[in-house]
């Protein structure tokens, strides 16, 4: 009677080392991705950080980098009073500060640009700066024969619309 020959390795050992090789992947790939974030979420800390010192913020819940016109970091948070506050620190210039609780809400932006653009399709409502002065961003895309995607700028405070910028369409060769 022959003897029947047995493989190199049992499931379950073809199974443990699988099971390890994924766990590797895993803890490679979040290393990865925590070095490309370092720079970043340490931007993030130094403006939330200025935001305090230069504008007076006592709490910071979130700092964003708004790049149109000049770089500026739109940082989040509370003031002294416990207000909820927005403040928009220039690279160059002093920073400005407002009381959120006295402007527009993005929900409120996002209502007012569907009345004005009802077939669109918001890819994302941010506050930013233009001109030095504090606007609502909306990015958005409409269907019109092709994709195309445009800019709303909005005043911050009183969310009256003030211009729209539409990005060129590729044409197929």
């Amino acid at each position: 009677m022959a003897r029947r020959r047995r493989g190199l390795m049992s499931r379950r050992g073809w199974t443990l080392w699988i099971s390890a090789l994924v766990v590797l992947l895993l803890v490679y790939v979040h290393a990865e991705y925590r070095s490309f974030q370092r720079p970043i979420w340490a931007a993030e800390l130094q403006a939330e950080k200025l935001a305090q010192q230069k504008a007076g913020l006592k709490e910071t819940s979130s700092a964003e980098k708004y790049v149109w016109d000049a770089p500026v970091w739109v940082v989040r948070g509370k003031n002294a009073e416990g207000q909820e506050v927005i403040a928009w620190l220039p690279e160059k210039g002093e920073p400005l500060l407002l009381d959120m609780a006295s402007s527009r809400k993005e929900g409120d932006i996002r209502s007012i640009f569907k009345q004005r653009v009802p077939d669109a399709g918001i890819r994302h409502v941010r506050a930013g700066m233009i001109g030095g002065q504090p606007v609502w961003e909306v990015f958005y895309t409409r269907k019109q024969g092709q994709t195309r995607y445009y800019y709303d700028f909005y005043q911050y405070q009183s969310g009256e619309y003030i211009t729209t910028y539409s990005l060129t369409t590729k044409k197929a060769s």
